[in-house]
């Protein structure tokens, strides 16, 4: 669970839950990911503006602009139920393309 993957991924991560927020941060980063983190819908958009994700991961059920405003906005490829079996969402994260491969 806890091998670097071969190539890191740009990610926004939202949750309003700031232990669940703090604990998956340490876990992409240790997954050798680098990650932004959003409490909140408006904070996201910004944050996926300015870097440019690979990957958002947002948590639906949220006050003020949902996860769910915000994946509709932003189209969404994959979803997986929270709490997340890790070796699905290691194998989404590892299947991923980057936005530089995108181009």
């Amino acid at each position: 669970m806890d091998r670097p993957v071969d190539r890191g991924r740009r990610i926004v991560l939202v949750d309003d839950q700031p232990d669940a927020l703090e604990s998956m941060c340490a876990l992409l980063r240790i997954w050798g990911h680098e990650v932004q983190a959003a409490s909140n819908g408006e904070d996201a958009i910004a944050l996926v503006l300015l870097h440019r994700p690979d990957v958002v991961i947002l948590d639906l059920k949220m006050p003020g602009m949902s996860g769910r405003e915000l994946a509709h906005a932003a189209g969404f490829d994959a979803f997986l139920v929270k709490p997340a079996k890790l070796d699905e969402l290691r194998t989404l994260l590892d299947d991923a393309p980057t936005i530089d491969a995108r181009r």
